[in-house]
């Protein structure tokens, strides 16, 4: 059945996956180091580290950490603890700090229940790009920003319009200076300070290189909407530099903080699509923008407010010459989902309410397995994808009968607030290359909330927000690669 949702099950994550060649070397008590081909972490053993030699290994693996920045690495053997500090030493590139400032940058593990702990000090040397921490543990590990620009990258095309957010991991104290808890990255919304958003350094943007905007009224206060020009002044294609300035009284010393997302703009570019051919899993990020409606007839009023944010990894089902197709791992779903619904008839009131992990949930509470899903199908042959999402909440419905001193009805039922769907969406050459789709679409809400609850509202009153509703969505399509390396064709 349902119950409620701890912090620890909503803030772990799964495990990374392992991504390349692993680095290791023979390491003695007297000590010695090891690090990847790039440099990018380095890990030093000092003498008296080890009582006999280990091989010590750094696997790199996709980075599941909250807010984390580029790979992330599994550490082993795992689970071995030192008699003395070890170090490890990352070096991150201008790219990667470019969404966020160095002095949000940390360096954060992951425990065996799933959370992510960050390490404190961790030194920073901005001349070199380095930040450095010890620790006597082997486990997972990755660099993260505690404050950063989403989507730190992005491809749109002329005309269209993509929300960007200031993003907040927040981070709570287990022990003063050692370690802390990190939680998911929410929209940042702080009391004090205003943000000023610019293109290309031009604030608020326009002309060629398109606008952007603060969006005062989201529940997000501090995100933004880019829209890229009818045009690209030149070429097929341009790259604009999207930015967040800001102030942070916990850093006084940065007088303005500048976060910056690169976001392509293509001008009827090619579509190239061959690339999903060899892509097993993709990794999917579907944001639903805040839903809220009132629909009546002549005797009942429905109003409603519903959202959702969800993750997770969709697997193939399989590939044909024209047609290949994913469908969401259910045990990978994560985010949440919420519904809070005021009904009036002229007999009866109600309220729906339910905040909830997109899980799917078991139990009596669930005799038809609903859950929150994820369909993706590919035309190879038009190279267009088509986009289905459903969203499912665990909710709680009290419903009184007016006029009756009975007491209310509760009740606890799994509800589908709706469905998303995007046909035909063009699959283009630059996906290719970067294995991954960003796109932004408002779309139209097919509510189902009667399905398979007959009386929750009446019909005729429920379907009215999936006909006068527009819904704003976001979604991130990633290849997640495999031992055998991805090519754009």
């Amino acid at each position: 059945g349902g119950g409620t949702v701890t912090p620890a099950s909503v803030d772990a994550t799964e495990t990374g996956q392992p991504q390349g060649q692993a680095s290791a070397a023979l390491i003695g008590p007297e000590g010695g180091q090891v690090a990847t081909p790039d440099g990018r972490l380095t890990i030093e053993v000092p003498a008296g580290a080890f009582s006999s030699a280990q091989t010590v290994q750094i696997q790199p693996i996709d980075n599941r950490g909250h807010g984390g920045l580029g790979q992330a690495y599994r550490l082993s053997p795992e689970g071995l603890h030192t008699t003395v500090p070890l170090t490890l030493r990352f070096h991150y590139s201008e790219a990667e700090v470019a969404v966020t400032h160095p002095s949000y940058l940390g360096v954060s593990y992951q425990d065996t229940e799933g959370l992510w702990h960050a390490v404190h000090p961790a030194t920073l040397d901005t001349t070199a790009r380095t930040l450095t921490v010890q620790t006597t543990h082997f486990s997972d590990w990755s660099m993260f920003a505690g404050l950063q620009v989403r989507p730190p990258a992005a491809t749109i095309e002329v005309g269209q319009s993509l929300t960007l957010s200031v993003m907040a991991c927040e981070q709570q104290e287990e022990l003063p200076h050692v370690v802390s808890l990190l939680h998911k990255c929410m929209s940042w919304d702080p009391d004090d300070r205003a943000i000023f958003w610019s293109v290309n350094g031009v604030l608020g943007g326009g002309g060629s290189i398109g606008t952007v905007q603060g969006l005062d009224s989201t529940i997000g206060r501090n995100d933004a909407v880019y829209t890229a020009p009818p045009h690209v002044p030149n070429g097929d294609s341009m790259i604009v530099a999207v930015s967040a300035e800001l102030f942070d009284p916990l850093h006084p010393e940065n007088s303005n903080i500048i976060m910056v997302s690169n976001v392509t703009v293509l001008d009827e570019p090619a579509r190239d699509c061959a690339w999903l051919r060899n892509v097993q899993e993709l990794s999917f990020d579907i944001a639903l923008d805040p839903v809220a409606f009132t629909s009546q007839d002549d005797d009942s009023r429905l109003i409603g407010q519903h959202s959702a944010h969800i993750t997770g990894r969709l697997r193939s089902q399989g590939q044909t010459t024209p047609l290949g197709w994913w469908v969401a791992d259910l045990a990978s779903v994560d985010g949440e989902v919420a519904i809070n619904d005021d009904y009036l008839s002229p007999s009866t009131h109600s309220t729906t309410q339910g905040q909830g992990s997109a899980r799917l949930v078991t139990g009596t509470d669930n005799p038809d397995q609903m859950a929150s899903s994820v369909v993706l199908y590919v035309d190879y042959q038009a190279c267009t994808y088509n986009l289905t999402a459903d969203f499912t909440v665990l909710a709680t419905e009290v419903a009184q009968t007016l006029g009756s001193e009975s007491p209310p009805t509760v009740t606890r039922k799994v509800i589908r607030i709706g469905s998303l769907g995007f046909d035909s969406l063009p699959v283009y050459a630059s996906y290719g290359v970067l294995h991954s789709i960003h796109t932004e679409r408002t779309g139209l809400l097919l509510s189902e909330l009667t399905a398979g609850h007959p009386g929750y509202a009446p019909d005729d009153i429920v379907g009215v927000p999936s006909g006068d509703v527009p819904v704003n969505t976001r979604w991130t399509l990633s290849a997640i690669p495999t031992s055998a390396p991805l090519r754009a064709p």
